[in-house]
């Protein structure tokens, strides 16, 4: 009958209405948040490295070519390549070289110490000595200087590694005491060294420079006081100039870079040296040993 089609169509429509649509398919992918990226743009578009020049300089990393690069020899290599046949021999170093560090600027110590008693107020000089003589001083003075001429070597023995990992012509690589490497997992298989370019590397040179006085100053603590006992006046003289040595050492160096040092780095080292002969001259004429005048006449 028509009653029973009209509802079994109201059912059917009823049933569709409720019935949960399909989820359609796109083609469309999701889209994906894009990293950013963090890294410096160089002139061109090109990506620059994150390190400073200096760092890529020892490290051995590669500078993008708009970037600009410290002028080193070894900018791309890192730390200089030397043949093994090219490096110091250590038997040669501990008997010939060591004590050649130690006798020979002994030597020119002694030698101005000399000048100084010879061509200054002998008389006082001597008579000074005689006292310390007669106290049995002589063992400290000699102590002193002792001192000072180990100092001297040990300051002087890392040179023998140095001449291994560095060239004379490394620049500013020389002035490391020290060369770093990053440990653990994942770590750079790289050296870390000064960055020595701007003020970073002016800064750096300072304070390398103030390590070195305290690297040295020793035999002017222990020596002062004793050699101004018998030479006063030149033992104010040298601490002074050792002083002005070291100034110009730090100056030059934090300014100019590794070789401008030279020139402060002679004056501080011959004061030092001077006192240190005055020191063992002292001890010397305590044991008895002949101190010959080179002149006679007026002191000056």
């Amino acid at each position: 009958p028509p009653s029973i089609d009209c509802r079994a169509r109201l059912r059917t429509s009823h049933r569709r209405r409720r019935q949960v649509p399909t989820r359609r398919t796109s083609n469309m992918s999701t889209p994906q948040t894009k990293k950013k990226d963090r890294s410096i743009k160089a002139e061109g578009g090109k990506k620059a490295d994150i390190l400073s020049p200096a760092s890529r300089d020892f490290m051995g990393g590669q500078a993008p070519e708009a970037v600009k690069t410290p002028k080193s020899p070894h900018a791309k290599e890192g730390l200089p390549k030397i043949e093994e046949d090219k490096k110091p021999n250590s038997t040669t170093f501990l008997f010939v070289a060591a004590p050649m560090m130690v006798i020979v600027p002994a030597a020119i110590g002694i030698a101005i110490a000399f000048a100084i008693f010879t061509f200054g107020s002998t008389a006082k000089y001597e008579a000074k000595m005689a006292l310390v003589a007669e106290y049995e001083m002589q063992y400290a003075y000699a102590a002193a200087a002792f001192v000072g001429a180990i100092v001297r070597l040990i300051n002087l023995y890392p040179m023998r590694y140095k001449s291994a990992i560095m060239k004379t012509n490394s620049e500013n690589l020389r002035s490391n005491m020290y060369v770093y490497k990053a440990i653990g997992p994942n770590a750079a298989q790289h050296h870390v060294v000064f960055d020595d370019e701007g003020d970073v590397g002016k800064y750096n040179r300072a304070n390398r420079s103030l390590h070195h006085l305290t690297e040295n100053h020793a035999i002017i603590l222990v020596g002062a006081g004793l050699a101004g006992f018998v030479f006063p006046f030149p033992a104010m003289v040298c601490v002074l100039a050792w002083g002005a040595g070291r100034f110009l050492h730090q100056a030059l160096y934090a300014a100019s870079g590794y070789g401008a040092h030279a020139y402060g780095f002679m004056v501080a080292m011959n004061a030092s040296l001077a006192l240190e002969g005055l020191l063992m001259l002292t001890a010397a004429k305590g044991f008895g040993v002949p101190l010959p005048s080179l002149m006679a006449g007026p002191e000056l």
